[in-house]
């Protein structure tokens, strides 16, 4: 597993979605292994109800960008070796899992035999107009409620 050192994820420390992440596939290598050969820097945090979450951003060279996250408990129960892999629903729509997984793999140094599962469904264009609905109208309400930093 080694990434090509012309085509790398660019990691972003902060991030928000158009609209909202969507699972394109989850991977058996560790996010460790991931995060060692990619040179990337894994954030830790306590999701609500799920516990401790790790996970990272990351820019590809296409300009998507995609997240790399996995729940310490899923690991520690052994239901899964390694991490989901996320992009923004329309960016999947768009481009389709295939060819966004594709380009992942490339940029990680990872192979079809690293995926444990791929996503069979992408998301109608109705559904991606109604997620950026649904988004957009999450952003006007933070912008009226007083007191509350934009978002950017």
């Amino acid at each position: 597993m080694t990434a090509t050192p012309d085509r790398k994820l660019l990691q972003l420390q902060q991030h928000t979605w158009p609209t909202t992440e969507y699972g394109v596939a989850r991977f058996t290598i560790t996010f460790e292994a991931i995060a060692v050969d990619n040179s990337l820097t894994l954030e830790a945090w306590d999701e609500n109800g799920l516990g401790t979450m790790r996970g990272c951003c990351g820019r590809l060279p296409s300009g998507v960008v995609i997240m790399l996250m996995i729940s310490d408990y899923m690991v520690s129960t052994g239901k899964v070796r390694g991490p989901d892999l996320y992009a923004d629903a329309t960016d999947v729509h768009r481009l389709g899992v295939d060819r966004l997984l594709q380009e992942a793999l490339d940029v990680l140094g990872l192979t079809e035999s690293d995926v444990e599962w791929k996503n069979p469904n992408v998301s109608t264009g109705a559904e991606i107009a109604s997620l950026l609905r649904g988004a957009d109208e999450i952003r006007r309400r933070r912008a009226a409620a007083p007191g509350q930093p934009p978002q950017s």
